[in-house]
């Protein structure tokens, strides 16, 4: 893919742009994430959860019809594992996941180990200019599992 854009676009954007005070990979990766994502996530706050009386319990045909609008060749986020990997344990065992879902469900609750992503800073191309935060775009991979869990309640709205 980097060979083909090479070809394609006449002069190639230099490699870790020059950002003020950003003069390693690193410290550049810092400051546009600082840029786009100013501040500090909020610190969770314990609290003791009752579950939803109107609640309906998860099915297992709800799982099947959130991984079926996945795509097996999208990106992991940090948990590195692929939906390919979620279908064939829906297939094989229907029922593990569904366990594990249920009471998160049942409580209203998305624990803040499954709200971890990875964000990807990438330069848009045919920028004249590299020097500065929005000559990029950021891509956030979120958990797999995460997202089998966004999609049920978003089927379930």
């Amino acid at each position: 893919m980097w060979t083909a854009k090479r070809f394609a676009v006449a002069h190639s954007p230099p490699r870790f742009p020059e950002l003020p005070g950003a003069s390693t990979p690193p410290v550049l990766n810092k400051a546009l994430l600082d840029h786009f994502f100013p501040g500090e996530p909020a610190k969770s706050i314990d609290t003791f959860l009752l579950p939803f009386r109107d609640c309906l319990p998860l099915a297992v045909d709800e799982i099947g019809s959130a991984l079926a609008r996945s795509s097996p060749s999208s990106a992991p986020g940090p948990d590195m594992i692929p939906n390919s990997v979620w279908k064939r344990v829906h297939r094989v065992a229907p029922h593990v996941i569904c366990s594990i879902l249920a009471p998160l469900v049942a409580y209203g609750s998305h624990p803040l180990t499954l709200k971890r992503a990875d964000d990807i800073v990438l330069h848009k191309p045919g920028k004249p200019s590299y020097d500065s935060p929005s000559s990029f775009h950021v891509i956030v991979l979120h958990q797999t599992f995460s997202k089998i869990l966004e999609r049920i309640m978003n089927l379930r709205l």
